[in-house]
């Protein structure tokens, strides 16, 4: 098979060089994000280096699985990537402990390259963006494309509200940075001129990926290939049809949001 792998480890096999076989085996890094390979699945890449499963999003040549380098990792324990956290995890608790972990970073996504900690971003974005911040209600305008991205502070936690509109429909996800023990809702109001209001319910808040992220994920555009070019959501889709039926009108509408945990 061209490009095999080889495994690194073959002159550590015996017991008593187990550890002389974790400090090897923590030399390892992503060739992507330069992490340490704790994150299956571990691919071995066409054009050398390799790939761990943080990175798995990206289509890359690979040249086949890492299947030597994971059981010998399965047996190992591995350092959080995020700088500060001191927590060490054993090969299957890395991935779900860095999804949660206190210390991990976000880019800013208002054309800024701050890097802030979940619990800094509200007051990075309260001081650096606060013209983005949306108020109780805010205005959308159906029938013209148009794509925003707005914060909204709820009992003291950050929430980023996406908008898109369109001539067919009216688009909406909320994020949070956070990872509450609760997962929260959102609840929108929309109303129309003449004060007819529809109301759509019980809509999944999305917890933000610890993806690389920058602005234009958040506005569906991203090129960068090391980027995840869209942050996903829940996609709360509300077509102009349903508007015009519920409200009598699909035009310049009133949009009110509200938060719920637990």
């Amino acid at each position: 098979m061209a490009g095999s792998y080889v495994s690194p480890f073959s002159s550590y096999d015996n017991v008593g060089d187990s550890e002389n076989l974790h400090k090897k085996l923590l030399d390892f890094r992503c060739s992507i994000c330069n992490k340490h390979l704790s994150v299956p699945p571990i691919d071995h890449l066409k054009n050398e280096g390799m790939r761990c499963g943080r990175c798995s999003y990206i289509p890359l040549e690979l040249a086949e699985r890492a299947s030597i380098f994971e059981r010998t990792a399965a047996e190992m324990s591995f350092p959080c990537s995020f700088k500060n956290c001191h927590e060490i995890l054993r090969w299957g608790e890395v991935h779900m402990h860095e999804i949660i972990c206190p210390k991990r970073d976000f880019e800013c996504p208002f054309l800024c390259d701050k890097l802030n900690k979940s619990d800094e971003m509200l007051n990075h974005f309260m001081t650096e963006h606060h013209e983005k911040k949306l108020g109780s209600q805010w205005k959308i305008q159906v029938r013209t494309e148009d794509f925003s991205v707005f914060f909204f502070e709820h009992e003291g936690d950050l929430y980023v509200v996406r908008c898109f509109t369109s001539k067919q429909k009216a688009a909406f996800d909320v994020f949070t940075y956070a990872t509450p023990m609760n997962s929260p809702m959102f609840e929108l109001a929309i109303t129309s001129s003449d004060a007819a209001t529809a109301t759509i319910m019980d809509q999944n808040v999305s917890c933000i990926r610890t993806f690389p992220t920058c602005w234009k994920c958040f506005m569906r555009s991203c090129q960068n290939k090391y980027h995840v070019g869209d942050l996903g959501g829940s996609g709360t889709n509300v077509a102009n049809s349903f508007l015009r039926r519920m409200l009598g009108s699909a035009g310049r509408l009133s949009c009110e949001l509200d938060i719920r945990v637990g």
